[in-house]
């Protein structure tokens, strides 16, 4: 029996209105602030929303991590930061850590 490759299994693809939600879901910024604890391997989404539980309730955090890694593992994240960065509705720092933050982004 023959199996995907441990990252992509499982994975579905996800529409522009799928992002779009996700991106609402979990708020722009906190996409953008916490992109790197989100795209950790090595954490698993438990340690990453308990870590996020110091800023949100635990079920934000974990619907916030779930979004995140999901939009990870569908390899949208260049999709969502140029979203980010089109907003009219993010702050400036947060624009700018996402133009960042995608001029890093190899894929």
């Amino acid at each position: 029996m023959h199996f995907p490759p441990p990252c992509t299994y499982g994975v579905t693809a996800v529409t522009d209105d799928q992002l779009d939600r996700a991106l609402r879901s979990i708020g722009m910024g906190c996409f953008v602030t916490y992109l790197p604890l989100f795209r950790d391997g090595r954490r698993s989404a438990a340690d990453i929303a308990a870590e996020l539980s110091q800023f949100y309730t635990a079920k934000a955090a974990t619907s916030r991590t779930t979004h995140a890694r999901r939009i990870i593992a569908a390899g949208r994240i260049s999709d969502a930061l140029h979203r980010v960065i089109a907003s009219d509705r993010v702050d400036p720092a947060i624009r700018q850590a996402a133009q960042q933050a995608l001029a890093g982004h190899s894929t």
